[in-house]
């Protein structure tokens, strides 16, 4: 084996990362649950308080939930468990082995596998769970794509008939009536059913009737100022002569009445 060979093995063997297992503590406890739920146990560990007024260690009990990968659990088992295994958001503990079986014997119930076993297995399943993800990704990313390519396609079909959509239009002949107006089409009006028309028939008939309403407007306006020079005429008569603007338009309408015509009738 040449040098460079093992430079090469070496520095392959050092990028080679292996995970080494996580730190681990193995605790003795007693099935207090199970059955309960799928494959975990409820575990009752006695651990030790100082108190620090008598200055003595007392027990103290702890329950962990506890990873059985085999359903052989009963309760009332004697069990070693080992931490720094975390199955689930709650579940961080597994069992590695079965110290006193309590009910059925051992011979009767599900082998419990090994520690590095459950590690392995739970590799496997990480890895297909990372495969799928890694699929589900790409796949995504080619949908992207496709999408893009399916639009970039449609832009550029778009961009070309406004090109040669000029000449199309120039082509076609004019339509007798105006955009949303069919030559078909009826309406009910105060005369009976008709036609619409065309757009500017009728926009010269709606342009006649606003000159017609500005005039009749004008009309009311000067109407309404010879009313008021007229009224203020009588104001100023009535001062004059000492009698109210009543009794001036009263005697105003009466020579009025008398010649054929008044303005104001009082009944």
């Amino acid at each position: 084996m040449s040098t460079l060979e093992s430079i090469r093995a070496a520095a392959a063997q050092a990028a080679r990362v292996v995970k080494p297992p996580p730190p681990s503590r193995n605790y003795t406890g007693v099935v207090v649950s199970a059955g309960k739920m799928s494959k975990t146990v409820k575990v009752r560990i006695m651990k030790q308080d100082w108190n620090h007024r008598i200055r003595k260690y007392f027990d103290r009990p702890v329950h962990y939930l506890t990873h059985d990968p085999a359903s052989s659990l009963r309760e009332g088992d004697i069990i070693r468990l080992a931490s720094g295994n975390r199955f689930s958001k709650n579940v961080r503990h597994v069992v590695t082995q079965i110290i006193a079986p309590f009910g059925p014997p051992l011979s009767e119930r599900p082998p419990l596998p090994s520690l590095d076993d459950i590690r392995a297995r739970k590799d496997e399943k990480k890895a297909a769970k990372t495969e799928r993800k890694s699929a589900r990704i790409s796949e995504e990313i080619s949908r992207k794509r496709e999408e893009k390519r399916l639009q970039r396609e449609k832009r550029r079909a778009k961009e070309a008939g406004k090109t040669g959509g000029a000449e199309a239009a120039d082509s076609e002949e004019p339509k007798p009536y105006a955009k949303g107006v069919r030559s078909d089409m009826v309406i009910e009006g105060s005369g009976g059913l008709h036609h619409p028309g065309k757009v500017h028939d009728r926009a010269m008939a709606n342009s006649q009737k606003a000159i017609r309403h500005k005039e009749k407007a004008q009309e009311n306006e000067e109407e309404l100022r010879r009313t008021n020079e007229r009224l203020e005429q009588i104001r100023i008569s009535g001062e004059e002569t000492g009698k109210t603007g009543t009794e001036e338009m009263k005697e105003e309408d009466e020579k009025t009445d008398s010649k054929g015509g008044g303005w104001f009738r009082w009944r």
